[in-house]
Protein backbone atom coordinates (compact mmCIF):
# COMPACT_ATOMS: atom_id res chain seq x y z
CA UNK A 1 0.00 0.00 0.00
CA UNK A 2 2.74 2.31 0.92
CA UNK A 3 4.64 1.87 -2.46
CA UNK A 4 1.33 2.42 -4.49
CA UNK A 5 0.74 5.78 -2.34
CA UNK A 6 4.72 7.04 -3.14
CA UNK A 7 4.07 6.03 -6.90
CA UNK A 8 1.01 8.08 -7.26
CA UNK A 9 2.30 11.01 -5.54
CA UNK A 10 5.25 11.20 -7.66
CA UNK A 11 3.32 10.71 -10.84
CA UNK A 12 1.52 13.63 -9.27
CA UNK A 13 4.39 15.58 -8.96
CA UNK A 14 5.46 14.77 -12.42
CA UNK A 15 2.55 15.74 -14.18
CA UNK A 16 2.61 19.67 -12.43
CA UNK A 17 6.48 19.68 -13.23
CA UNK A 18 6.16 18.86 -17.20
CA UNK A 19 2.88 20.97 -17.54
CA UNK A 20 3.55 23.65 -19.58
CA UNK A 21 2.64 26.60 -17.77
CA UNK A 22 3.36 29.86 -19.48
CA UNK A 23 6.82 31.19 -19.26
CA UNK A 24 8.00 34.51 -19.31
CA UNK A 25 9.19 35.28 -23.07
CA UNK A 26 10.86 37.98 -25.08
CA UNK A 27 9.93 41.65 -24.41
CA UNK A 28 11.38 43.38 -27.71
CA UNK A 29 10.61 45.64 -30.51
CA UNK A 30 13.45 45.16 -33.31
CA UNK A 31 13.53 47.23 -36.86
CA UNK A 32 14.56 46.64 -40.29
CA UNK A 33 14.21 48.63 -43.72
CA UNK A 34 10.85 48.06 -44.02
CA UNK A 35 9.40 46.04 -40.79
CA UNK A 36 8.98 47.06 -37.05
CA UNK A 37 8.46 43.69 -34.88
CA UNK A 38 6.69 43.81 -31.82
CA UNK A 39 6.99 40.85 -29.85
CA UNK A 40 6.11 39.51 -26.01
CA UNK A 41 5.04 36.30 -24.22
CA UNK A 42 1.39 36.30 -26.01
CA UNK A 43 1.73 38.20 -29.26
CA UNK A 44 4.19 39.10 -32.39
CA UNK A 45 2.99 41.94 -34.15
CA UNK A 46 4.95 42.90 -37.59
CA UNK A 47 4.09 46.71 -38.56
CA UNK A 48 4.89 47.58 -42.47
CA UNK A 49 7.33 50.78 -42.03
CA UNK A 50 7.19 51.44 -46.05
CA UNK A 51 3.41 51.32 -46.31
CA UNK A 52 1.83 52.61 -43.47
CA UNK A 53 3.22 51.23 -40.47
CA UNK A 54 0.09 49.22 -40.15
CA UNK A 55 0.06 45.65 -38.88
CA UNK A 56 1.04 43.12 -42.04
CA UNK A 57 1.10 40.27 -39.21
CA UNK A 58 -0.51 39.66 -35.89
CA UNK A 59 0.35 36.06 -34.31
CA UNK A 60 -1.79 35.42 -31.27
CA UNK A 61 0.67 32.98 -29.84
CA UNK A 62 -1.78 30.94 -27.54
CA UNK A 63 -4.00 30.67 -30.76
CA UNK A 64 -0.89 29.56 -32.81
CA UNK A 65 -1.86 31.50 -36.13
CA UNK A 66 -1.93 34.97 -37.90
CA UNK A 67 -5.21 36.36 -37.39
CA UNK A 68 -4.51 39.28 -40.06
CA UNK A 69 -6.17 38.87 -43.62
CA UNK A 70 -4.54 40.33 -46.77
CA UNK A 71 -7.47 41.00 -48.09
CA UNK A 72 -8.17 43.75 -45.29
CA UNK A 73 -5.49 45.20 -43.28
CA UNK A 74 -6.01 47.45 -40.30
CA UNK A 75 -5.33 50.58 -40.62
CA UNK A 76 -5.84 54.78 -39.56
CA UNK A 77 -7.98 56.98 -41.87
CA UNK A 78 -8.17 61.10 -42.34
CA UNK A 79 -11.46 61.16 -43.04
CA UNK A 80 -11.21 64.67 -45.53
CA UNK A 81 -9.53 62.15 -47.91
CA UNK A 82 -11.22 59.36 -50.08
CA UNK A 83 -10.46 56.01 -48.21
CA UNK A 84 -8.19 54.13 -47.52
CA UNK A 85 -6.38 57.62 -47.07
CA UNK A 86 -2.60 58.84 -47.46
CA UNK A 87 -1.49 57.28 -44.47
CA UNK A 88 -2.45 53.50 -45.57
CA UNK A 89 0.50 54.14 -48.03
CA UNK A 90 2.80 56.33 -46.41
CA UNK A 91 6.25 55.55 -44.77
CA UNK A 92 7.36 56.00 -41.56
CA UNK A 93 10.46 56.67 -39.51
CA UNK A 94 11.45 54.43 -37.22
CA UNK A 95 13.24 55.75 -33.64
CA UNK A 96 13.51 53.71 -30.67
CA UNK A 97 12.04 54.94 -27.53
CA UNK A 98 12.25 54.31 -23.64
CA UNK A 99 12.83 50.81 -22.31
CA UNK A 100 12.13 49.13 -18.96
CA UNK A 101 11.87 45.88 -16.85
CA UNK A 102 8.03 45.61 -18.07
CA UNK A 103 7.53 47.62 -21.00
CA UNK A 104 9.13 48.62 -24.54
CA UNK A 105 7.89 51.58 -26.46
CA UNK A 106 9.23 53.09 -29.94
CA UNK A 107 8.34 56.20 -31.95
CA UNK A 108 7.21 56.01 -35.80
CA UNK A 109 6.61 59.20 -37.46
CA UNK A 110 5.37 60.20 -40.92
CA UNK A 111 4.82 63.58 -42.88
CA UNK A 112 1.98 63.80 -45.49
CA UNK A 113 2.82 67.29 -47.10
CA UNK A 114 -0.03 67.51 -49.47
CA UNK A 115 -2.12 66.42 -46.88
CA UNK A 116 -0.98 68.91 -44.41
CA UNK A 117 -0.43 66.99 -41.17
CA UNK A 118 2.47 65.24 -39.35
CA UNK A 119 1.75 61.61 -37.67
CA UNK A 120 3.59 60.27 -35.16
CA UNK A 121 2.51 56.78 -33.74
CA UNK A 122 4.42 56.27 -30.05
CA UNK A 123 3.84 52.53 -29.61
CA UNK A 124 4.67 50.62 -26.02
CA UNK A 125 3.98 47.32 -25.41
CA UNK A 126 3.80 45.37 -22.21
CA UNK A 127 5.23 42.56 -20.88
CA UNK A 128 3.18 39.26 -21.01
CA UNK A 129 0.36 41.74 -21.83
CA UNK A 130 -2.23 40.68 -24.79
CA UNK A 131 -1.95 44.32 -25.61
CA UNK A 132 0.46 47.06 -27.05
CA UNK A 133 -0.17 50.86 -26.81
CA UNK A 134 -0.59 53.65 -29.36
CA UNK A 135 -0.51 56.84 -29.18
CA UNK A 136 -1.41 58.66 -32.12
CA UNK A 137 -0.24 62.57 -32.51
CA UNK A 138 -1.43 64.78 -35.04
CA UNK A 139 -0.02 68.09 -36.31
CA UNK A 140 -0.91 70.98 -38.55
CA UNK A 141 2.67 71.65 -40.47
CA UNK A 142 2.06 75.38 -41.34
CA UNK A 143 -1.33 76.08 -41.64
CA UNK A 144 -4.85 74.86 -39.95
CA UNK A 145 -6.15 71.66 -41.40
CA UNK A 146 -9.91 70.48 -41.09
CA UNK A 147 -10.00 66.67 -40.28
CA UNK A 148 -13.59 66.21 -41.14
CA UNK A 149 -15.44 64.22 -43.77
CA UNK A 150 -17.16 65.06 -46.98
CA UNK A 151 -20.36 63.38 -46.02
CA UNK A 152 -20.70 64.14 -42.44
CA UNK A 153 -18.72 67.32 -41.37
CA UNK A 154 -19.14 65.62 -37.43
CA UNK A 155 -16.92 62.33 -38.41
CA UNK A 156 -13.03 63.02 -38.04
CA UNK A 157 -10.13 60.75 -37.43
CA UNK A 158 -10.69 57.22 -37.50
CA UNK A 159 -9.06 53.81 -36.85
CA UNK A 160 -10.01 50.32 -37.99
CA UNK A 161 -9.20 47.01 -36.78
CA UNK A 162 -9.74 43.75 -39.19
CA UNK A 163 -8.80 40.35 -39.23
CA UNK A 164 -10.27 36.97 -39.94
CA UNK A 165 -10.09 33.82 -37.56
CA UNK A 166 -9.71 29.91 -38.54
CA UNK A 167 -10.36 29.54 -42.39
CA UNK A 168 -13.43 31.04 -43.03
CA UNK A 169 -15.44 34.52 -41.70
CA UNK A 170 -18.78 33.06 -41.21
CA UNK A 171 -18.32 32.49 -37.49
CA UNK A 172 -16.68 35.98 -37.02
CA UNK A 173 -18.89 38.42 -35.37
CA UNK A 174 -18.31 42.19 -34.24
CA UNK A 175 -19.08 43.78 -30.54
CA UNK A 176 -18.45 47.17 -29.05
CA UNK A 177 -19.40 48.94 -25.97
CA UNK A 178 -21.04 52.47 -25.60
CA UNK A 179 -21.38 53.43 -21.93
CA UNK A 180 -22.95 50.13 -19.91
CA UNK A 181 -23.69 48.76 -23.09
CA UNK A 182 -22.44 45.83 -24.77
CA UNK A 183 -23.72 44.79 -28.37
CA UNK A 184 -22.48 41.65 -30.30
CA UNK A 185 -23.25 41.97 -34.09
CA UNK A 186 -23.09 40.89 -37.83
CA UNK A 187 -23.60 44.17 -39.78
CA UNK A 188 -22.77 45.82 -42.46
CA UNK A 189 -22.18 49.50 -44.78
CA UNK A 190 -23.80 51.10 -41.24
CA UNK A 191 -22.79 52.67 -38.36
CA UNK A 192 -23.38 53.10 -34.61
CA UNK A 193 -23.35 56.97 -33.08
CA UNK A 194 -21.99 57.72 -29.39
CA UNK A 195 -18.98 57.35 -27.13
CA UNK A 196 -17.51 53.75 -27.92
CA UNK A 197 -14.76 53.35 -25.46
CA UNK A 198 -13.95 49.32 -27.42
CA UNK A 199 -14.45 47.84 -30.50
CA UNK A 200 -13.94 44.28 -31.04
CA UNK A 201 -13.90 41.07 -33.41
CA UNK A 202 -14.39 38.20 -32.29
CA UNK A 203 -15.12 34.07 -33.20
CA UNK A 204 -18.74 32.95 -32.48
CA UNK A 205 -17.46 29.08 -33.46
CA UNK A 206 -19.27 27.31 -29.72
CA UNK A 207 -17.95 23.90 -31.32
CA UNK A 208 -14.56 21.94 -29.98
CA UNK A 209 -12.39 24.46 -32.10
CA UNK A 210 -9.46 25.99 -29.88
CA UNK A 211 -8.54 28.28 -31.89
CA UNK A 212 -11.31 30.88 -30.82
CA UNK A 213 -9.98 34.33 -30.00
CA UNK A 214 -11.06 38.02 -29.47
CA UNK A 215 -9.53 41.05 -30.58
CA UNK A 216 -10.13 44.57 -31.53
CA UNK A 217 -9.53 48.12 -30.11
CA UNK A 218 -10.16 50.35 -26.69
CA UNK A 219 -10.27 53.78 -26.37
CA UNK A 220 -8.04 55.42 -23.52
CA UNK A 221 -10.54 56.64 -20.82
CA UNK A 222 -10.03 60.43 -21.36
CA UNK A 223 -10.32 60.36 -25.11
CA UNK A 224 -13.91 58.25 -24.93
CA UNK A 225 -15.75 61.39 -25.48
CA UNK A 226 -13.92 62.40 -28.48
CA UNK A 227 -15.96 58.89 -30.38
CA UNK A 228 -17.95 60.15 -32.58
CA UNK A 229 -19.40 56.69 -34.10
CA UNK A 230 -18.34 52.94 -34.74
CA UNK A 231 -18.40 51.57 -38.53
CA UNK A 232 -19.30 47.88 -39.43
CA UNK A 233 -18.48 46.12 -42.25
CA UNK A 234 -17.39 42.65 -44.03
CA UNK A 235 -16.78 40.69 -47.24
CA UNK A 236 -19.34 39.20 -48.75
CA UNK A 237 -17.17 38.16 -51.99
CA UNK A 238 -16.24 34.21 -52.28
CA UNK A 239 -12.68 35.77 -52.66
CA UNK A 240 -11.98 37.60 -50.03
CA UNK A 241 -12.83 37.10 -46.54
CA UNK A 242 -12.37 39.88 -43.83
CA UNK A 243 -14.27 41.18 -40.93
CA UNK A 244 -13.96 44.96 -39.95
CA UNK A 245 -15.00 47.36 -37.32
CA UNK A 246 -13.78 51.03 -36.65
CA UNK A 247 -13.64 53.89 -34.50
CA UNK A 248 -14.10 57.15 -35.42
CA UNK A 249 -13.40 59.86 -33.45
CA UNK A 250 -14.99 63.50 -34.06
CA UNK A 251 -14.25 66.19 -36.24
CA UNK A 252 -11.36 68.63 -35.43
CA UNK A 253 -9.59 71.12 -36.64
CA UNK A 254 -5.51 70.86 -36.15
CA UNK A 255 -3.55 73.90 -35.86
CA UNK A 256 0.13 74.37 -36.53
CA UNK A 257 2.03 74.05 -33.35
CA UNK A 258 -1.30 72.38 -31.83
CA UNK A 259 -0.89 68.59 -31.76
CA UNK A 260 -4.03 66.49 -30.79
CA UNK A 261 -3.57 63.20 -29.17
CA UNK A 262 -5.58 59.94 -29.16
CA UNK A 263 -4.35 57.04 -27.44
CA UNK A 264 -5.91 53.18 -28.38
CA UNK A 265 -4.87 50.16 -26.78
CA UNK A 266 -4.57 46.97 -29.80
CA UNK A 267 -5.32 43.71 -28.27
CA UNK A 268 -5.85 40.32 -29.10
CA UNK A 269 -6.14 37.11 -27.01
CA UNK A 270 -7.84 33.55 -26.43
CA UNK A 271 -11.88 33.79 -25.14
CA UNK A 272 -10.30 33.52 -21.42
CA UNK A 273 -11.10 35.63 -18.42
CA UNK A 274 -8.40 35.95 -16.87
CA UNK A 275 -6.39 37.65 -20.41
CA UNK A 276 -9.84 39.38 -21.14
CA UNK A 277 -10.09 40.66 -17.78
CA UNK A 278 -6.24 42.21 -18.21
CA UNK A 279 -7.39 44.00 -20.83
CA UNK A 280 -10.16 45.23 -18.65
CA UNK A 281 -12.90 43.20 -21.08
CA UNK A 282 -14.48 41.02 -18.77
CA UNK A 283 -18.12 42.04 -19.27
CA UNK A 284 -17.38 41.17 -22.52
CA UNK A 285 -16.20 38.10 -21.80
CA UNK A 286 -19.90 37.38 -19.56
CA UNK A 287 -21.82 38.47 -23.02
CA UNK A 288 -19.78 35.82 -25.39
CA UNK A 289 -21.79 32.67 -25.64
CA UNK A 290 -20.67 29.72 -23.91
CA UNK A 291 -19.02 27.49 -25.46
CA UNK A 292 -16.02 25.09 -24.20
CA UNK A 293 -12.69 25.85 -26.41
CA UNK A 294 -14.08 29.94 -26.12
CA UNK A 295 -13.06 29.75 -22.47
CA UNK A 296 -9.41 29.24 -23.00
CA UNK A 297 -9.79 24.75 -22.42
CA UNK A 298 -7.18 24.26 -24.95
CA UNK A 299 -6.66 19.80 -25.53
CA UNK A 300 -3.66 19.99 -23.61
CA UNK A 301 -5.14 21.59 -20.51
CA UNK A 302 -8.35 19.06 -20.73
CA UNK A 303 -5.52 16.28 -20.58
CA UNK A 304 -3.57 17.55 -17.71
CA UNK A 305 -6.66 18.22 -15.39
CA UNK A 306 -8.04 15.08 -16.45
CA UNK A 307 -4.93 13.14 -15.60
CA UNK A 308 -4.65 15.09 -12.08
CA UNK A 309 -8.04 14.34 -11.74
CA UNK A 310 -8.12 10.67 -11.96
CA UNK A 311 -4.50 10.50 -9.69
CA UNK A 312 -6.52 12.16 -7.38
CA UNK A 313 -9.35 9.79 -7.25
CA UNK A 314 -7.05 6.79 -7.65
CA UNK A 315 -5.05 7.98 -4.13
CA UNK A 316 -8.23 9.62 -2.35
CA UNK A 317 -9.90 5.82 -3.52
CA UNK A 318 -6.62 3.67 -2.26
CA UNK A 319 -6.37 6.12 1.21
CA UNK A 320 -10.21 4.95 1.93
CA UNK A 321 -9.40 1.23 1.27
CA UNK A 322 -6.61 1.55 3.65
CA UNK A 323 -8.47 2.76 6.71
CA UNK A 324 -11.26 0.17 5.60
CA UNK A 325 -8.57 -2.74 6.11
CA UNK A 326 -7.22 -1.35 9.31
CA UNK A 327 -10.68 -0.65 10.67
CA UNK A 328 -11.39 -4.70 10.16
CA UNK A 329 -8.39 -6.04 11.11
CA UNK A 330 -7.39 -6.84 7.52
CA UNK A 331 -3.39 -7.69 7.68
CA UNK A 332 -1.13 -8.83 4.38
CA UNK A 333 0.10 -12.82 5.44
CA UNK A 334 3.80 -13.57 5.03
CA UNK A 335 4.86 -15.08 1.88
CA UNK A 336 4.91 -18.70 1.77
CA UNK A 337 8.59 -20.60 2.18
CA UNK A 338 9.22 -22.31 -1.70
CA UNK A 339 7.78 -25.60 -2.14
CA UNK A 340 10.79 -28.15 -1.62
Amino acid sequence: MRVRIILLTLMLLLLVATYPFPVRAVLTIQSSEDRVILENSLLRVELDLLEGAKPVSFIVKPLGYDIITRDRYPSEWLTQEPWPGSIYRAPFIYRPGETTGVAVSCVLTTILNRTGVNVTKVITLYADRPYFDIEYILTAIDRPVSVASTWDPNLGFAVEWACMYGSATDDDRQAFGIGDRIELVKKSWCREYGPAWFVALYDNDTGTDPETGVSGLMVDTQYVDQVYSVWFEYSVATNQMWTCIRLEFKAVTLMPGHPVHYVVRYFACPIDRTLMESIGLEKLYEKIPVGGAQRGITPEQVAFYGMLTGGIVLLAASAVLAVRRYKAGERTPPPKPPTL
